[in-house]
């Protein structure tokens, strides 16, 4: 049975948790995860809105026809530029802040990996 802290040894992370061993019995101490830039992990397809290749494959057409009209609609009203080639990843690795969470609490940072 795999353990959240050998998912995390395989993957390069650091350990989410330290134990500490008292003389009556254990205790968790949980690290603050510290805020980082969003970046991308995994395979990568290059888009191209012309011969329309690059979006998920897993999608429908009609989804994928409808990814491709907002991405045209939002190149066209200048929304979104981008310089071609533009590579879409599988994988996006970021942090989420939970503001409901106080300032100092562990809990207050949260990393995601958010896969396709």
């Amino acid at each position: 049975m795999w353990q959240l802290s050998d998912v995390l040894a395989a993957a390069g992370e650091a350990p989410m948790t330290a134990y500490s061993a008292g003389e009556d019995n254990s205790f968790v101490v949980v690290q603050r995860q510290e805020p980082m830039e969003p970046h991308v992990l995994g395979l990568f397809q290059l888009l191209n809105m012309d011969n329309h290749t690059g979006l998920p494959p897993w999608l429908a057409i009609d989804e994928r026809r409808g990814m491709r009209l907002a991405i045209v609609t939002a190149l066209k009203n200048k929304s979104v530029s981008w310089m071609e080639p533009v590579k879409t990843y599988t994988q996006m690795k970021l942090t989420f802040e939970n503001r409901q969470e106080l300032e100092d609490s562990s809990g207050r940072i949260v990393k995601v990996i958010c896969l396709h």
